[in-house]
This record gives C-alpha cells, structure tokens and sequence, in this order.
C-alpha cells in the first residue's frame, strides 16, 4: 500500500512538472512570437450583434485604391495575408496601388464578445451574416466604393460563396478564392479525429498545444498533418515567429458544424433554411480559382466540377503545381506565402482585379492599376458582366480604441506535403 501511494505521489508530482515546463516553454514561445508593431490601421468594426471584430487597412502609398478584403481561413487569422512583413500578399498589393483590408472574424484573440456572449457558441453563419456584412459596410464609408475585390484563403474563400448566396453579389467587383474547399469531406477525412475532437472539447488548450508543437511538426508525422503547407514552398523570410501568430484557437461549434455538414452531405446556413450545397450554381460574380496540386483539404474533381457548374461565364480555375509550370507543387497553406508568390500568385490576382475594376459613385477609387505580367501557368476566359442582385446593408459601424479581448484539367491524385502551417 505504501509503494502505491508512494508511486501515485510520484505520477503526480511529474504530471504537474510536466504542466508547469509546459506552461514555461508556451510563455516564452509567446514572449518570443509578437506582432510586430506598426504594420497596418488598426480598425475595430461593431457587428449588429455587438461583437467587436478587426479589420487592418494596408493603404496604397499613392493615395486611393480600390479596396481589397482578405479573408483568413479555419483556425487562423489575418496575419497570413500580412506576413512576412514587407514580402506578404498585402504588402505587394498595397505597393500597386489597392487598399487592402484585412479582417479578423469573431474568435481570433483580436476580436471581443459583448457582455455575456462567448466565443464558444459562434458559428460560421456568424461570420456570413454579421461579420463580413458590418466590414463590408465599413469599407464602403471610409472609401465610398459600393463594391470591393474579396481574397479568401480556404474557409475565407468558402465564405465568398456563402456570402454571394446569402446576399448577393452587387457589393463584390470581383472575387479571388485560395484553396476554397466546396465541401469538407477531405479536410475531415485528411485530418485526426483527435484534433477535432480536441478543438470542439478543449479550444484553448488544443490551440495553445498545436502553437508549441509548431516547431516539431516536420519530426511528428501524426501532427504534420494538422499544417498542410509544402516547406520547399515556403517564402525564405517567413520566420517561426510568423507562423506562429497565424494560428489561432479553434473554434468549437464551427468544428461541430462542419462535422454536421460532413455527415450529412451538403452545407447550409440557418438551421437547414439555406442549401449553400444546392445553390453553388446560382453564383454569378467574376470568380478566380486558385487551388494547390497537393492539397489534402480539398478535392480537384470536386473543385473542377464546381467551377464547371456556377452560372457565372466570368471564371478562372488555375491548379498550382509543377506539371502546370510552377516552381513547386503547393499545398493548401503556401497559396498565401509562397517562394514565389509575387510571381506566381499576387501578380495574377492584381491581373485579375485590374481586368474587373470597382465602380464608385463617389469616384474615390480609382486606382492606378499594375501593368499586367506574364502569366506563365495560367489560361483565361473572356470576361463577362455579373448579374447584380440586391444588397443587404449592414448596420453602421464605428471605430473602438482597442477590442476588449480565388478551367484547368485537374488530377484527384494528392499528396500530403505538409509540416509548418495550419488550414
């Protein structure tokens, strides 16, 4: 009895070294990965539910530009647009002349609940119906541009198509999707259990966890697969510092909800009232699709046939990998960072803007527009007029001091490059 109690005081006495250590090392990897200051305006945007969400403005040095919003992907926040600073997609764009915004949706650290709301109950109809439309309405007092270009990265690029069948598209000049599942059967499939599982159980802790393994990931096969990015693809100044502060902690419902969506086959908003699934083809905007050669989350059949099927004839699918001319064959996280990107992303994406300009009535964005570049990889179709439909206007929203808390043949076959990033 004695040598069971004395080992029972010996497994507790570790386990709470173990937690103090481990708390220890995420402190200082925290201390050591801080956002750089100064890089971007700081806007904090009131939601009509009173969330406080943020976005970033990177203004063009020249003066006014058309608008650009970037959207961020699942367990992530905008920092994959904004790093590394000086060589990031902002960056580039803001240098030839857009005005990039960069939001944060509800549950990154840079957003707050209002009294008595947690970030435990949001939802991706959160994101669809309160968050984009309260930054949409923002973009457009403090520009006067009643239409934006929209850069989504993974989930940011989903909400695109969300958003278009939720309410319409007259705010959206023209879109450009990275990596944008259209539906969630690979990333489940693709994914451990256990991650799910942590995410939707223990959100802080499993965000906290996957942050300190970080820089292990490329030594931990099971945990490489959480950080689909291609590390030859990586841009040579993004630091671990960088990658670091685009994780962020995930959101449980949104994980349980796409969970739903996963078993039962199709993705809808609203308890079931909007088919997002079923109405794919109803989306007529100017639509850029970028998707990686090797991307476990996302299926180049299905991502073909969606394209193929959309009611829009202004449309551009491009598959980022060797056997199409690129340096590499991406992965779903690289999209947004990669060795070449300047070349082989961010220049197509302001070819694409500039051939689908915003129109202002107040005349305030007409910016100076890139000269367009060789294209290498890429194929294009003649572009046409998308059909306006009416606008939901958000609720005005206001500055805060601080929060209080995008047709090629495409092949099934993927591989699972994978090690520094997350989706």
């Amino acid at each position: 009895m004695a040598v069971l109690l004395t080992l029972i005081m010996w497994v507790i006495l570790l386990a709470l070294l173990v937690a103090f250590l481990g708390m220890a090392y995420s402190a200082a990897l925290a201390a050591r990965c801080v956002d750089p200051p100064g890089h971007g305006e700081e806007h904090y945007v009131e939601t009509l539910d009173f969330w406080k969400i943020r976005l970033r403005r990177f203004p063009p040095a020249g003066g006014n530009g058309e608008p650009v919003l970037l959207v961020h992907g699942l367990n992530a926040n905008g920092n994959n647009f904004t790093r590394p600073v000086g060589c990031s997609m902002v960056d580039w764009l803001a240098a030839r002349g857009y005005d990039c915004w960069v939001i944060d949706v509800r549950g990154t650290r840079y957003t707050s609940p209002p009294e008595g709301r947690s970030r435990n109950e949001i939802t991706i109809d959160d994101f669809v119906y309160y968050d984009i439309p309260a930054a949409l309405e923002y973009i457009r007092e403090k520009t006067g541009a009643d239409r934006v270009h929209w850069v989504g990265h993974s989930l940011g690029g989903a909400l695109l198509y969300m958003y278009v069948l939720a309410h319409g598209g007259d705010r959206i000049a023209s879109g450009v999707t990275l990596g944008a599942p259209v539906t969630f059967e690979d990333a489940v499939r693709n994914v451990p259990l256990w991650l799910f599982e942590l995410a939707s159980r223990l959100p802080r802790f499993g965000g906290e966890m996957v942050r300190c393994l970080l820089p292990f990931a490329r030594n931990i096969p099971p945990l490489a697969k959480a950080f689909p990015v291609n590390p030859a693809n990586i841009h040579p100044r993004m630091s671990l510092a960088d990658l670091y502060s685009m994780l962020d902690d995930p959101a449980p419902e949104v994980h349980r909800q796409i969970l739903r969506w996963t078993r039962d086959g199709q993705i809808t908003l609203r308890n079931g009232a909007v088919n997002i699934t079923k109405d794919y083809p109803r989306i007529n905007i100017p639509l850029f699709a970028l998707f990686a050669a090797h991307d476990p989350f996302v299926s180049l059949t299905q991502a073909d046939r969606f394209i193929s099927d959309i009611q829009s004839k202004d449309k551009k699918m491009v598959v980022c990998g060797r056997a199409q001319g690129f340096f590499e064959d991406y992965n779903h996280c690289d999209l947004a960072f990669s060795v070449r990107g300047e070349e082989e992303i961010f220049q197509p994406i302001a070819d694409w803007f500039a051939a689908h300009p915003c129109r202002s009535g107040s005349g305030k964005t007409d910016a100076a527009k890139p000269e367009p570049a060789e294209q290498g990889p890429m194929e294009s179709d003649a572009p046409a007029a998308a059909r306006p439909a009416p606008r939901r206007r958000a609720r005005k929203t206001a500055d805060a001091e601080e929060p209080v808390s995008e047709n090629s043949s495409a092949d099934e076959n993927q591989d699972s490059n994978q090690a520094d990033s997350a989706p």
